[in-house]
This record gives structure tokens, C-alpha cells and sequence, in this order.
């Protein structure tokens, strides 16, 4: 029996080490989808395995005062970042109203599974720009751009918990064994980590259909 993880939230990153201190690393203050904040927990780095989007977007929202957060020898063994839901725009950039299905902060997209005809399967990326009635797509998994229609998009955000899926890599724990050696596993990953099947998007995504009103682009 296995019990899937999926990343909400990375909401702190804090500086560890190893028994050796010059071996350091981040570890992530993390929430779950469908789960109490009860349950939140520290994950290390190699536990986000295509849980990619969820780390870039928690760096691009804290104040770390220009360092970067790769060069760990910039931060102290113990520092703690912490995620500011709303900061004070800085002074130096100017305030300007976003153009049409563009995003205020101008950084990242929204989250969309999308159509790659080739094999027919949906795969996550971020929305870039529009063009035409079409938008270009960029996939998490190896970088690659795509245009594809709205209909051939469906929100990352519209998971559901009974919905089919194809895993594409994960982090398996052992959460219990039974007396008879069965195995309860708990997998962790985000939408990245996971792909939809063509056959899947159109029985269970027919009520999850984006308009272009929905639509953020990353880019112009």
C-alpha cells in the first residue's frame, strides 16, 4: 500500500551540516497538499526529486540580500530563511500595470499539465507567452518549448486525489512493516514528478478545461 506526497509549500530553507561541518545542505520547512500543517516537515534536498518548481519558487520569494542561496558559504550553519508571503517592491523598480495574461511579479507562469502529441501524454510546464490563441509552454522535466492550444492544457492545480497518474520519479520511505513483512510506503513529489495519459485527461479532466482568462505567462 503505498500513500502519495505532493508539495504545497516550501515555506522555510534552513543551513545544516553532517557530522563533518564542511559538509553542509538545505533542508525545506515543507507543507502537503491534503494535509494539516500538522503534519509539515523538514525534508532534505535529495527528498524534492521533481519537486523543482516548488524550490525555485520559494527562492525567488525571500530576501537573502543578494547571496546565492548555491554558494553555501555565504550562510551560517543553522540560518534560517524564511518565506515572506508579501514584501515592499523595492524602490529601484518601477511600478507598472502588467499587460494582458501577464503576471504582476513577471516570474513564473502558471503551472499547466501540457499535451506532447508525440506520445500522447500531458507533462508539467510553466506558461511563457501568448501567442495568438495558442500559448508557448515550457516542460519542467528537460527544458524543451512547445505551442500548444488551451484545450491541450489542463491546470496542475486541478489534481485530484483519486486521479490517474503516471509516475516518472518519486521518493519512496518505508512508513511501516506488518508482521507478515507487507510493506506501507509513502511516496513524496510534486505535479513535476508525475505525468497524465491522454486516455486519463480525457475521462477524469473533461470539468478542469483552462480559459484564457486563467492564463499567466512568465514572459511577454
Amino acid at each position: 500500500m503505498t500513500e502519495d506526497f505532493y508539495v504545497k509549500k516550501v515555506l522555510k530553507a534552513r543551513l545544516d551540516s553532517g557530522r563533518r561541518r564542511q559538509d553542509k545542505y538545505w533542508s525545506y520547512f515543507t507543507s502537503w497538499e491534503n494535509y494539516e500543517s500538522s503534519e509539515n516537515s523538514w525534508e532534505r534536498t535529495e527528498n524534492f526529486r521533481g519537486s523543482k518548481y516548488a524550490l525555485k519558487l520559494f527562492w525567488k520569494n525571500v530576501d537573502i540580500g543578494g547571496r546565492d542561496h548555491k554558494n553555501l558559504s555565504l550562510f551560517k550553519v543553522g540560518e534560517v530563511i524564511e518565506l515572506r508571503e508579501s514584501s515592499t517592491p523595492s524602490k529601484d523598480v518601477p511600478k507598472r500595470k502588467p499587460g494582458p495574461g501577464r503576471s504582476s511579479a513577471g516570474l513564473l507562469g502558471t503551472k499547466v499539465f501540457a499535451l506532447w502529441a508525440e506520445d500522447q501524454h500531458y507533462y508539467a510546464a510553466e506558461v511563457q507567452q501568448r501567442q495568438g490563441k495558442k500559448y508557448l509552454v515550457k516542460f519542467y522535466e528537460d527544458h524543451s518549448e512547445l505551442t500548444v492550444s488551451l484545450k491541450e492544457m489542463r491546470p496542475c492545480s486541478g489534481l485530484r486525489p483519486s486521479d490517474t497518474v503516471i509516475q516518472m520519479a518519486d521518493e519512496i520511505r518505508v512508513f511501516a512493516v506488518g508482521e507478515d513483512g507487507t510493506l506501507t510506503l509513502k511516496k513524496r513529489a510534486d505535479v513535476t514528478a508525475v505525468k497524465l495519459s491522454a486516455w486519463a485527461v480525457e475521462n477524469e479532466w473533461q470539468d478542469r478545461m483552462l480559459s484564457h482568462k486563467d492564463i499567466i505567462c512568465a514572459s511577454g
